[in-house]
């Protein structure tokens, strides 16, 4: 068999190295795309929120449900875990994605990174509108609506029974206790007369 000749040599390389220049830019695409889906759901949640809730305070809602959401990549990523970025779904919140763990204090550890980080969020916006001179601005408003449902959220999420994050942090302390979460959420649903929370 005869060798290639210097040209058809040169065509080779130059098809190989298109190639590699492909799966380079697909990577680096992959890498993109993740903080892309999170920009692209939040500008989406914020959209529809804004709708009922006004420009701001949906911007600051979605802010402090991205921060929770960013404490449990945090907590999981400080475990040796994967995890996806945040995808936020319009009146569902704000979802990662990561392994199935099987140990119940990385479960744990992870479960409570979201409140924690999310509840010092809205101490930190609370604390904000207390430096404001003028308590019945716009801006003052929104800060203090803002702190008062990121608390509200972060609290409800401490609610000990699945999927709640409540429910991930007290499952290390027996399966019994999802009961106390029932319970629970009974409570929750009859002080906010909503009984769509016992949808959870």
């Amino acid at each position: 068999m005869s060798k290639p000749s210097a040209g058809m040599r040169t065509l080779i390389w130059l098809s190989v190295f298109a190639k590699f220049t492909k799966l380079v830019k697909l990577t680096k695409f992959i890498k993109l795309a993740k903080p892309l889906i999170t920009i692209v759901s939040m500008s989406i949640s914020a959209l529809v929120y804004a709708f009922w809730l006004g420009p701001w305070f949906s911007i600051g809602l979605v802010t402090m449900l991205f921060i929770h959401e960013m404490g449990h990549v945090a907590a999981m990523k400080a475990r040796g875990y994967k995890a996806s970025a945040p995808v936020f779904i319009p009146f569902l919140g704000a979802a990662i994605f990561g392994p199935k763990m099987t140990n119940r204090d990385d479960e744990a550890f992870i479960g409570i990174g979201g409140p924690a980080i999310g509840g010092l969020a809205a101490v930190i916006t609370f604390g904000a509108w207390f430096f404001i001179d003028d308590k019945t601005s716009s801006t003052a408003i929104v800060l203090l609506m803002t702190s008062y449902t990121a608390t509200f959220l972060n609290v409800f999420n401490l609610i000990p029974i699945r999927p709640l994050d409540g429910g991930r942090v007290t499952q290390t302390i027996g399966g019994w206790f999802k009961y106390v979460g029932v319970v629970a959420l009974g409570v929750f649903s009859m002080i906010l007369r909503e009984p769509v929370v016992l949808f959870v």
